[in-house]
């Protein structure tokens, strides 16, 4: 299942990231491109979760939920800018500001380490 999101998420990446490359004007090719990298980031979510319940502690490529977290933040306002009354931009820059702002720079078992250290 997972690697079937993946191929999707490529091909609606591959797909965005033309539109916005043709042109880049276009307010909805960015928030297509905002989906794309949101895509990306819950499958970089959904396998942290697979490989640290099969290894029964915290590990994954963390830094990469993180990154497409930022690069959809990035192509919503991108939108934003184009398109300054779209609702959809806005909202879905809210919504990405708060998992940004809720996601930590490092996995909480390893923040939980540091600390007792």
């Amino acid at each position: 299942r997972l690697s079937d999101a993946r191929r999707t998420a490529a091909c609606l990446s591959a797909f965005a990231n033309k539109l916005t490359r043709r042109a880049p004007g276009v307010a909805r090719f960015h928030l297509l491109l905002c989906e794309a990298f949101e895509q990306e980031s819950k499958i970089a979510w959904e396998t942290y979760k697979q490989e640290s319940k099969k290894a029964s502690k915290r590990v994954g490529d963390f830094p990469a939920i993180e990154e497409t977290t930022r690069k959809a933040l990035a192509a919503a306002r991108a939108a934003l800018r184009l398109e300054p009354g779209s609702t959809w931009a806005r909202i879905k820059l809210a919504g990405l500001q708060d998992k940004l702002a809720g996601l930590a720079s490092e996995p909480p078992s390893s923040q939980s380490a540091r600390d007792s250290n």
